[in-house]
């Protein structure tokens, strides 16, 4: 059996911690928007954070890509509630 590919038409969902050792959820995105049109997926976006600093919230809800935050732990409801957002039926 075929191992199951990822086509530039698939959305892909991403949990990014901003707070991750060597290059952290920012660093990441500096990196991916550097990247050449072509390169680029479909994916949505969650940033996870464990600070209560309200700049990473504001932060993260100025780059267009991020498509939500939660603070962490990632409950099983957060991962619903994303599923049901984003990817509907799918998520049902």
């Amino acid at each position: 059996e075929q191992p199951a590919t990822v086509s530039r038409d698939s959305t892909g969902l991403i949990f990014l911690d901003i707070n991750m050792p060597r290059v952290n959820g920012w660093e990441l995105f500096d990196s991916y928007r550097k990247m050449e049109c072509n390169s680029k997926f479909n994916f949505v976006v969650i940033m996870l954070n464990t600070s209560l600093n309200p700049d990473h919230r504001q932060r993260a809800g100025e780059i267009k890509e991020v498509a939500g935050f939660y603070s962490k732990p990632l409950t099983p409801e957060i991962l619903d509630e994303v599923l049901h957002d984003h990817f509907g039926a799918l998520a049902d």
